[in-house]
């Protein structure tokens, strides 16, 4: 179900994460001519604006869009690596970038070889958080290490690795330990096995889901592949320069796709059972952030396009017939 205002509708569970229009800008640097002429910078860039969703205790909610729609930016802004420019994010009712909930809140980055330290071994990466976090005494810090290695399907006798001793995939458990090690609630997985092969993608994939189920897990996907998305997702939020434009059930928004853009990145999803069927081709590229479109951002791309489209915004509301599903796009009302 859609979550609003820290509940899922019917008021059936509290909101894990409740992200109330939320953005986060950039100001662009000014050039030396700007600073030749002592001119102000230009319009702020809005890598997210206004994004709003919540996520219920122990489901997943997955971001998709293309490369350049502000999904890591939003990620980023969610564990605090970003201070958001406006809007809110509550964990359990508490601000996120307050320090007594920050340990639980942890993220999964999208690249294993850059994002752990190559001079620490595998022990020192994962109780890093713990030390940090006071979460064990020292004389128990080694015994937990053990414990997560265990846990991510690595073996303890891994603890004096260092990461260019193990495979991607591996690399990739020893990140997952090592946000698990701040004992989360909540995980943000910012693309987590785009830089994997196939065959290690399932069994991280697999390695997520029984961790999301034994430990009670909430998180954040983010991820190019559709079919991953509607695999590992409760509900999915389809991003396109800085705002969500379509955000549904999983199923619903797989098997009926409101906005012209989910329309067209299911479209370009390769797919044996339509040959010779008709399909939606994706049109142009993603705008500049430094030249957004005026009215809806989608609109130089859109084939139904309207003088309306050009020239409003259109505001994310519930479908007419689907209250679960919610959508920004004048075509739809």
């Amino acid at each position: 179900m859609i979550a609003t205002g820290g509940r899922v509708d019917g008021g059936q569970a509290a909101a894990v994460v409740d992200v109330d229009r939320l953005s986060r800008h950039f100001q662009r640097p000014r050039s030396w001519l700007d600073r030749l002429a002592n001119r102000a910078t230009g319009p702020a860039l809005r890598a997210v604006d206004e994004v709003s969703f919540a996520i219920p205790a122990g489901k997943t909610f997955a971001l998709v869009g293309e490369s350049g729609c502000g999904k890591s930016t939003l990620a980023r802004t969610l564990v605090g690596l970003y201070r958001p420019t406006a809007g809110t994010v509550r964990y359990g009712g508490s601000g996120l970038h307050r320090q007594p909930v920050r340990g639980q809140v942890q993220m999964i980055f999208q690249d294993p070889f850059s994002s752990l330290d190559p001079r620490w071994r595998a022990a020192e990466i994962i109780a890093e958080p713990i030390r940090a976090l006071r979460l064990r005494p020292a004389d128990a810090v080694a015994a937990r290490v053990d414990e997560l290695l265990t846990l991510v399907g690595l073996s303890p006798e891994d603890a004096r690795k260092y990461p260019h001793q193990f495979s991607g995939g591996q690399r990739q458990r020893i990140s997952i330990a090592r946000a698990l090690a701040g004992e989360p609630r909540f995980l943000v997985c910012d693309e987590p096995t785009s830089a994997l092969d196939v065959s290690v993608q399932a069994q991280i994939l697999n390695l997520l889901r029984d961790l999301q189920v034994r430990l009670g897990l909430t998180y954040l996907f983010i991820s190019h592949n559709l079919a991953v998305v509607r695999h590992v997702a409760d509900e999915v939020g389809v991003m396109y320069l800085g705002r969500i434009v379509e955000r549904a059930e999983t199923r619903a928004l797989f098997e009926h796709p409101r906005h012209p853009y989910t329309r067209m990145l299911l479209a370009s999803v390769p797919d044996l059972g339509r040959r010779g069927a008709p399909r939606e081709r994706a049109a142009g590229e993603v705008a500049s952030l430094r030249n957004a479109p005026t009215g809806c951002a989608f609109h130089p791309r859109c084939r139904q396009a309207t003088e309306r489209c050009r020239s409003e915004r259109p505001e994310a509301r519930p479908a007419a017939d689907a209250p679960d599903t919610v959508v920004a796009c004048h075509l739809v009302d």
